[in-house]
């Protein structure tokens, strides 16, 4: 994710990419809204929108959300969506996503209302695998 991240914050303009995986232990009966609280370690965390999706889906739409062209007066680098080392990187998180869902119990996309640790404005997404023993996070947003 670190690779994907450079990329994109790699002469962007008006352009901030936040990229964050977290992990945090799964109790049991846990919901989706308080593993998605405690690994943020914040309290104040409103979830919306929490949708059950397959692994392809959750695919899709990180892949979508981190491939944002943007305009002329805000976006990425062009160039940079076409590199060897964001088609690798994206390629990587892609073939990572797959193979935590086929173990998890539940794969679920979900918005924050309030609590969110960057400042979404162009885009963002969020995505929870839970397993057995553990719930696995993947959250991204893009601001000016």
């Amino acid at each position: 994710m670190n690779d994907i991240s450079t990329c994109l914050n790699e002469n962007g303009c008006n352009y901030s990419v936040f990229l964050r995986a977290y992990t945090t232990p799964r109790r049991a009966r846990s919901v989706s809204s308080q593993l998605i609280a405690d690994a943020l370690a914040r309290a104040d965390v409103v979830v919306e929108e929490i949708r059950a999706v397959s692994a392809i889906e959750a695919i899709s739409e990180t892949r979508s959300c981190l491939t944002y062209i943007g305009s002329q007066a805000d976006g990425n680098d062009p160039a940079s969506l076409h590199s060897a080392q964001f088609t690798n990187a994206l390629a990587a998180l892609a073939s990572q996503i797959e193979s935590a869902a086929h173990r998890a119990i539940s794969v679920e996309t979900f918005r924050l209302a309030s609590g969110h640790p960057a400042y979404p404005v162009f885009w963002d997404f969020g995505l929870l695998i839970t397993g057995a023993n553990e719930a696995e996070m993947l959250i991204g947003s893009s601001s000016d």
